[in-house]
């Protein structure tokens, strides 16, 4: 029997506990292409080559390598994170010459502590002032967030970092927007949108690094999720209405321009943001995102991605979608994220909040709004114009390595980064890679912007 019964099947599927994407593969209702399927994707992943651009600034790239490489011994991620992001810093503020990078790179950590003891710290908008490798060794255990006070030359003088994350509702385009921010006010703003499943928590690590080179960062729980507004209509959802939420949400913190980080929907909405308003977004990077114009006929040109993309489709009916998502304490919505990551990729806290946030009140018929509104969407064609990072990780369980591709054919300034064994959530399994990436890349482009002033 070749032929399975459509909806049936997927809900058996999923309701045994099967990953979303294998009950939308089955929801195809072709045996013999879901077994192709399966053979292409092996094909895929073996052919898939690490093309990783130059670093625009490979010194501090080999210097964060070197210190990830080397020094990692007996820490946690957290604070390996921590360390190699801190020394990040500190090398791109010019706190340190060649002679000295080549020492604290040996292991000479006690140069580190006498030059942050005796070095004038330059003062720059957004930055904070530096903190030692040896200090963070001496943590008794690393938080999940960064220290919200910083030390100054004087070491009795203990200021409040302006990078503390402040938590607030703004009103933005008609709907309520819980956000997270930190940073001053006069430092130019990086906006980072979350996709589905997530929250703002799925960008909580890359806080600390982008305050260190200078930005202002704002981490909204897009319109749906979390404690945001949660229309109820599917209109609500449109596409030109997210991307209307992420430009008033702008304009209500004083910024005419911006620049965009966005991973899966919220790439989506970057891109469409990016081609719609070119004035107000200054520099674009997209993590696992197709651009919108290309996902349909991508789509329709190659059956694979077209199984891949089966499980839109069953988002598409009233209530069933609702109802299996929630069943036994989410545990789809969890096996989404933990069977197509890597393992350790969620822990059991981030697992936990987001389940909270999933229990809103109407979070899951919101969340899926934004699939059942893409009939409405009318994605532009016109070129981006900002400097665009594509970071993407080609073991994607949803999305083919070639959508990577196709996007970067509608950037006029765009270079394409990939990485070999990052799956959909490589910014949750290589956090650090991934914001040495984004750092250098907004760095580069922020330098570039004032020579050209």
């Amino acid at each position: 029997m070749d032929k399975i019964p459509h909806l049936a099947a997927v809900a058996a599927l999923m309701a045994s506990g099967t990953s979303v994407l294998a009950a939308g593969k089955l929801a195809c209702a072709d045996k013999s292409l879901l077994k192709n399927v399966a053979e292409a994707n092996v094909a895929e992943v073996e052919s898939c080559k690490l093309a990783v651009g130059k670093s625009a600034n490979t010194g501090i790239r080999k210097f964060a390598q070197l210190m990830a490489d080397d020094h990692s011994n007996g820490l946690t991620d957290d604070a390996k994170h921590k360390a190699v992001m801190v020394e990040f810093k500190t090398l791109s503020d010019g706190l340190f010459d060649n002679r000295y990078v080549k020492q604290a790179g040996a292991g000479d950590h006690e140069v580190t502590e006498r030059l942050l003891k005796k070095t004038p710290l330059r003062q720059r908008v957004g930055t904070p002032q530096g903190l030692s490798w040896a200090s963070l060794r001496r943590s008794p255990e690393p938080s999940s967030c960064w220290p919200s006070t910083a030390w100054s030359e004087n070491e009795h003088d203990h200021t409040e970092r302006s990078g503390r994350m402040e938590h607030s509702q703004v009103s933005a385009n008609g709907v309520v927007l819980h956000v997270v921010t930190a940073g001053h006010e006069g430092a130019p703003l990086v906006i980072l949108l979350h996709g589905f499943p997530e929250t703002w928590q799925a960008w909580q690590r890359y806080v600390e690094p982008l305050l260190a080179i200078g930005w202002r960062v704002a981490i909204p729980d897009q319109r749906g999720y979390g404690k945001s507004g949660k229309p109820t209509s599917v209109r609500a959802y449109v596409l030109d209405v997210l991307a209307d939420d992420v430009c008033a949400l702008a304009t209500a913190l004083g910024a005419e321009k911006f620049a965009l980080i966005g991973h899966d929907w919220g790439g989506i909405v970057a891109w469409h943001i990016a081609a719609r308003n070119p004035g107000r977004v200054e520099r674009l990077a997209i993590l696992n995102a197709p651009h919108p114009a290309s996902l349909l006929g991508f789509a329709l040109t190659h059956p694979f991605q077209l199984a891949r993309s089966a499980y839109v489709g069953f988002f598409q009916l009233p209530l069933v979608p609702e109802a299996l998502l929630s069943a036994n304490g989410f545990a789809l919505l969890r096996a989404s994220l933990t069977r197509t990551s890597k393992s350790d990729a969620f822990d059991a806290k981030l697992l936990g909040d987001y389940q909270d946030a999933w229990s809103e009140p109407r979070a899951i018929m919101s969340m899926l709004n934004w699939y059942r509104a893409m009939a409405m969407a009318r994605p532009l064609s016109t070129p981006v114009e900002a400097p665009t990072l594509i970071v993407w990780g080609n073991l994607d369980a949803a999305l083919e390595p070639g959508l990577a591709d196709e996007a970067l054919k509608y950037c006029a300034r765009g270079s394409l980064c990939r990485v070999e064994d990052g799956t959909h959530w490589l910014h949750h399994e290589q956090p650090v890679r991934i914001s040495a990436q984004l750092c250098d890349f907004l760095m580069h482009e922020m330098q570039s912007t004032k020579e050209s002033q």
